[in-house]
């Protein structure tokens, strides 16, 4: 934010007003103390508009001027033409520009005093009991601002010993805190969650509790595109941690390629073989965040439309044309859920050919896995495991308890897939090795060392290798996350096993039923199916930073890499 004469102009959350120049934008409280001439006071008490403050408030500059603050929807309506023809007939001179399109929770932290404006204490501005609308103005400004950006969850993080709270997003995988909602009051941050509670399905209790876990969904509206928001809570120390995840309800979310998502064309081409054969089970392994539900629903849409889907999922996180879904939402403290029951008991009877099981996670998911695939069903689900051969031994946990002899009938695993997501470098600004050894921190020699060492155990040309650029560029750079600065989206890093591949099987102990390379040692070089395989051969073609790779796989093993140049900038 700079000075009102030269602030840059435009409006974050659309576009020209009726053929008017975009108001100034006030994002960040650093915006708010940059502004110049600075705010004096509020005038919402003097102008006897208390209960508008939250949308919409006069305020005095330290020059004598008047300025109008609004929310961005508020900014060119009615209300706002009519506060400035009333401060004209009381005869207050107008600030240049007059109005301001204020970030909503910036604002309503304004209107309950909750921020200082120009570092002094609002005079004017009395605490007010906010309504729900004006909370859920804010809570509502927070989503659009996670889709914009598109963020996989949104993180309320309260703490109740301080006076502000943090909202996080993870967005490209990453954890990271936006400058414009670091000045939100952790007594707002509550208020807020409780309004948004009141909206939740399913969820254990009638009103938030901070301290007690809780989970839920709840819906909304993102411009036209509707949107699932899965919550969950957890108690704690320090106050309550509510992570939503991000559903996309329409029907365009649930149509993608496995192409698109960064399988190699011979992979999708396996998977979609697999799909074809009726029966079996596909399972989906990786990390948490790492994209198997999007998978998963790429897989269903090969399914020939000759055979019937059913899906049982907690909760539906895609609509899938022409598949029938079932969300089934379980507390978290019961220790039978009947709900799963009366759907397993419902699936015998649905003459379905495929059953979608949104993840194995427990012993329940587990007897409908092993009562659907052992019925001759075709099973896709997904599971936290560290690889494809880790899967067996994930499903044969005591936290599952599927039995290790029917995961080794013949035609129970029709395939094992993991994968991993790693973040894309942007083509218009992604260098060499020369350019990031001379970017400012002067550990030029430490990086063509690291360099040279992954050169020699990958026996490789690495010469088409690029890496990050923390500058960014017109095409990727982001003015409220820097830290993102260089990449443009992620893709997926996946090794499919069958049964059989390259088998070294021990006659007197059938467990052994995927092939050893697949355990690849840290360090050795990475055998060209695997997913380590798979993420080094995108890296050796440019798309991908070495330094990411490094992060997810620890593939090169070398000594402490000297620090990211993007730390000295």
């Amino acid at each position: 934010m700079r000075a009102a004469s030269d602030i840059e102009v435009r409006a974050p959350w659309g576009g020209m007003h009726d053929g008017q120049a975009c108001d100034p934008a006030i994002e960040t409280p650093r915006d708010l103390a940059a502004l110049k001439p600075g705010v004096a006071v509020s005038m919402a008490q003097r102008l006897a508009m208390e209960d508008m403050a939250s949308r919409l408030m006069a305020v005095e500059m330290q020059d004598g001027s008047v300025a109008i603050f609004a929310a961005p929807g508020y900014v060119r309506s009615d209300h706002a033409d009519a506060l400035e023809r009333r401060l004209l007939e009381c005869g207050y001179r107008l600030s240049h520009p007059v109005r301001y399109a204020v970030a909503s929770p910036l604002l309503l932290s304004l209107a309950r005093g909750q921020h200082a404006l120009s570092g002094q204490k609002p005079a004017g501005v009395r605490e007010l009991e906010e309504s729900g609308t004006a909370l859920g103005d804010v809570f509502q400004d927070v989503l659009d601002w996670a889709v914009a950006h598109h963020a996989s969850d949104i993180h309320f993080n309260v703490s109740l010993r301080q006076a502000h709270s943090q909202v996080r997003f993870t967005i490209g995988g990453r954890y990271v805190q936006p400058e414009r909602f670091r000045s939100l009051s952790s007594r707002m941050v509550l208020d807020i969650l409780s309004v948004a509670w009141m909206d939740v399905r399913g969820g254990n209790g009638a009103v938030f509790d901070p301290g007690s876990e809780q989970q839920g969904s709840l819906t909304r509206m993102c411009g036209d595109r509707p949107f699932m928001l899965r919550w969950s809570s957890l108690a704690a120390e320090q106050g309550p941690s509510v992570c939503l995840r991000l559903l996309d309800r329409s029907e365009a979310g649930g149509k993608i390629s496995l192409e698109s998502l960064g399988y190699f064309p011979e992979q999708a081409a396996r998977i979609g073989q697999a799909v074809g054969v009726q029966g079996g089970a596909v399972v989906v392994s990786g990390t948490v965040g790492a994209g198997k539900s999007t998978t998963l629903a790429s897989m269903l849409g090969l399914v020939p439309a000759h055979r019937k889907v059913v899906t049982i999922e907690d909760p539906v996180e895609r609509l899938l044309p022409g598949v029938i879904q079932n969300s089934i939402a379980r507390d978290l403290h019961g220790d039978s859920h009947e709900a799963y029951t009366a759907k397993l008991r419902s699936l015998k009877r649905a003459a379905l050919d495929d059953v979608c099981l949104g993840e194995i996670r427990d012993r329940e998911t587990g007897l409908v896995f092993s009562d659907s695939v052992s019925s001759g069903v075709g099973v896709y689900t997904t599971v936290h495991a560290p690889s494809a051969a880790g899967i067996v031994d994930r499903l044969c946990s005591s936290f599952i308890g599927i039995p290790r002899d029917l995961l080794m009938s013949p035609g129970i695993l029709k395939l094992l897939v993991h994968q991993a997501l790693l973040p894309v470098v942007c083509d218009g600004c992604a260098i060499g090795l020369q350019e990031l050894c001379v970017l400012p921190g002067g550990q030029g020699a430490a990086w063509r060392q690291w360099s040279g060492r992954m050169e020699r155990m990958l026996q490789q040309d690495c010469r088409h290798v690029r890496w990050r650029d923390p500058r960014g560029c017109e095409a990727c750079r982001r003015r409220e996350l820097p830290e993102l600065n260089g990449y443009v989206g992620r893709t997926v890093a996946a090794e499919i096993l069958a049964p059989g591949d390259d088998a070294s099987r021990d006659e007197g102990d059938c467990r052994v039923l995927f092939p050893a390379r697949h355990r690849a040692l840290p360090g050795a070089r990475p055998d060209k199916h695997s997913a380590l395989g798979a993420a080094v051969r995108k890296m050796l073609d440019g798309q991908v930073d070495p330094r990411d790779v490094q992060e997810r796989f620890s593939a090169f093993l070398m000594p402490a890499s000297p620090r990211w140049p993007g730390d000295c900038i």
